[in-house]
């Protein structure tokens, strides 16, 4: 049988894995439209989650230049999902919102 190259995991593969699996960890309710939003136009969502959700996520190896790149391409998805939330199935869901961002990201080849 012939062996398969997978391709390295990438960062945001990582984030959107860890964000995946928040509500199993905690209560994600606290993640809101805004929280998502202002947090990746203030660049401090990650810092935000690591400090809401100690313990439960598992980003702060990330380095200083990762962080960037991940907020360049977070930004650069959420003005095109903006206002498809009901279409995408986000909802009202903060949560779902950047796990959709994440998605875009990976779809539109943001690999980092």
């Amino acid at each position: 049988m012939e062996e398969m190259n997978y391709p390295e995991l990438n960062k945001i593969t990582y984030l959107g894995l860890e964000i995946n699996q928040l509500p199993e960890r905690c209560d994600v309710s606290k993640i809101t439209f805004d929280y998502v939003n202002r947090g990746i136009e203030k660049r401090d969502l990650f810092e935000k989650l690591m400090l809401d959700f100690k313990g439960n996520i598992q980003i702060s190896s990330f380095h200083t230049n990762v962080i960037e790149q991940l907020y360049n391409a977070l930004y650069n998805v959420s003005g095109g999902l903006e206002g498809m939330e009901d279409k995408l199935g986000i909802g009202k869901s903060g949560h779902r919102l950047l796990i959709a961002y994440i998605f875009e990201a990976l779809k539109r080849k943001c690999f980092i």
